[in-house]
């Protein structure tokens, strides 16, 4: 009879012998020889799945994206600004420093009082015009929707009593509206109107401080955004110089270099496009306000201005302005409106056709199809702000995006080759 403990023994002194074994062939096993090919593939494998992931918990909470996008934009908004008054006016301060107020110091080393000169005339070139346009401009505009406002309940009765005719005319029926009826709704309801107005100027105290509050931050953040333009303008160079060597202290050289390529080309893209449209505006502007005149039309300056700054965005720009244009006039008389109409359109065919290509040429590189896609879609993300820099934005994207292809292209047909 063989004893239980003594079977038990040798079981235990058999797995402790293979435990041994294994672990000492682990030891004596070579170091593991990595497959550099293998290995990239896992590495982009992983990344893709990290990229899905973010992209899809980004879409999913699109809500919370936009939200938090325009809290740190509120934050922010002074440098944001700041960056942007810096980028409007640094042509001209470069134009003025070089053309200008070149016999400041030595020509062939920069030297900051000029640049500091040139930084201040440009400041008090753009105060003049906008205190021209505060003086002359603005009032006119503000008179204009005066005047509107002030006749507008008379233009519609005259125009409700000339649809109403004209429709007793067509069904040959009276369509005569009895007036005891609306004070009899007021009389039965006056106390349930009465609480209405009370809880409506209620909630027009919170409004009206919610929005002082937001003109106050507004203001401050604009102050804080030129003097923030001020010292980017001042230490322009000295900025970049950091970017360049950011730059080629993460990336390699070549692709350090790329990144500075596409960077300049898309900065003369924009510049091209934002100048070229704002020059392209203003004489619309004031060829509208020329023909308005000769057409002795009504509102000449409030249409004017506001078919000057809606023709800053591409194709959609003239119907945008056009719509409250011509509604405006149609209130003093339809015939006129039509003329409106009319001289709108062969306007912007004048600058579609001919003033527009003199100007802008071909800034973007776009062809018509993705000029309007990239209007809808930033557009619909973003507002007028994204249909006047779709773009622009939209152009470097398909700029890079052809680079890549061509250079991808030019690739391929070389590994044919060998």
């Amino acid at each position: 009879m063989i004893h239980y403990k003594s079977i038990s023994n040798s079981y235990s002194y058999f797995v402790f012998k293979i435990i041994i074994i294994i672990f000492t062939e682990v030891l004596t096993i070579r170091r593991i020889e990595w497959n550099r090919k293998y290995l990239t593939i896992s590495m982009y494998a992983f990344l893709l799945i990290i990229s899905a992931i973010i992209f899809e918990k980004l879409i999913g909470n699109w809500a919370a994206v936009v939200r938090s996008f325009k809290n740190w934009t509120s934050i922010l908004a002074p440098v944001l600004y700041g960056l942007f008054i810096a980028y409007l006016l640094s042509p001209g301060v470069k134009w003025v420093e070089n053309r200008l107020l070149f016999s400041i110091g030595k020509k062939d080393k920069p030297s900051k009082l000029r640049r500091i000169l040139s930084i201040v005339v440009m400041y008090l070139v753009v105060l003049g015009l906008l205190s021209i346009l505060l003086l002359f401009g603005i009032p006119q505009v503000i008179t204009s929707i005066y005047d509107l406002i002030r006749i507008l309940p008379s233009e519609l009765t005259k125009l409700t009593e000339v649809l109403t005719t004209q429709l007793e005319h067509w069904t040959g029926e009276s369509l005569f509206f009895d007036v005891t009826i609306i004070e009899k709704y007021i009389n039965d309801n006056l106390a349930s109107l009465l609480n209405t107005s009370t809880s409506i100027l209620s909630g027009l105290i919170p409004a009206i401080y919610e929005i002082s509050r937001s003109l106050t931050s507004g203001l401050l953040n604009v102050v804080l955004g030129i003097v923030i333009s001020f010292y980017l303008l001042e230490d322009k160079e000295k900025c970049l110089n950091g970017l360049k060597k950011i730059l080629f202290a993460f990336l390699k050289p070549n692709h350090a270099e790329r990144i500075i390529g596409i960077a300049k080309e898309s900065n003369e893209m924009f510049l091209r496009f934002f100048v070229g449209k704002m020059i392209d505006s203003l004489i619309i502007g004031i060829l509208c306000f020329i023909g308005l005149s000769i057409m002795k039309m009504p509102y000449t300056i409030l249409i004017s201005f506001i078919v000057g700054v809606t023709n800053m965005i591409p194709y959609f720009g003239p119907f945008i302005g056009a719509i409250p244009s011509v509604a405006i006039v149609l209130l003093r008389n339809p015939i006129q409106a039509l003329g409106l109409a009319l001289f709108i359109f062969a306007l912007q065919q004048f600058d579609g056709l001919v003033l527009g290509p003199k100007i802008l040429g071909d800034s973007t590189g776009l062809s018509p199809f993705w000029v309007i896609f990239s209007i809808i879609v930033f557009g619909a993300l973003f507002g007028v702000l994204g249909m006047f820099l779709g773009v622009p934005i939209f152009a470097v994207i398909y700029m890079m995006f052809k680079r890549l292809v061509e250079r991808k292209s030019l690739e391929k047909a070389k590994d044919l080759e060998n």
